[in-house]
């Protein structure tokens, strides 16, 4: 049984060396969507209230035209959204603020290869039974044309215990 497994190995090498380049192109990730590249919570400690969160999204493949933002149970936006662009500029846009979900409509398209900055300012969390120490927020996008929107995924701000 070893000399079988010994033998088939050098086959099997060959066999991954010769797949053509086409096909392996296949399996790099899409990186013609817009996606979350960065998160963060400044203070970032899970005991304090009224912190900011906040993450970056990198617009790639079509324009946008918005983002919705679900959030996590017990947990409350205080003191608005603000968005920006690289160059730390405010973008232009409607954002309208429930206690579970917000809304950011673009004035303008957001143009491909800008990376917006959202924060989420004055977190508050409600929360009776104590404070998480990692929040999640499903966050989708809807590019100019499309009337459904595309899950970019989750934001986690991962808060830390002040010893």
């Amino acid at each position: 049984m070893k000399k079988l497994l010994l033998s088939a190995l050098p086959l099997l090498l060959i066999a991954s060396a010769t797949v053509p380049p086409a096909q392996a192109a296949s399996f790099k990730r899409d990186t013609k969507a817009t996606q979350i590249v960065s998160s963060g919570a400044i203070p970032n400690d899970a005991n304090l209230t009224n912190s900011s969160h906040y993450f970056a999204v990198k617009v790639q493949g079509n324009e946008l035209s918005q983002l919705t933002i679900d959030f996590p149970e017990d947990l409350m936006i205080t003191d608005g959204i603000r968005v920006t662009d690289n160059s730390g500029k405010k973008v232009d846009a409607k954002i309208n603020v429930n206690n579970k979900q917000a809304t950011i409509d673009f004035s303008q398209p957001v143009a491909v290869g800008t990376t917006l900055k959202i924060a989420l300012r004055g977190v508050t969390n409600n929360s009776t039974t104590g404070h998480a120490r990692t929040w999640l927020y499903p966050v989708n996008s809807r590019s100019v044309g499309l009337q459904s929107d595309i899950p970019l995924g989750l934001v986690r701000i991962q808060g830390h215990e002040a010893f």
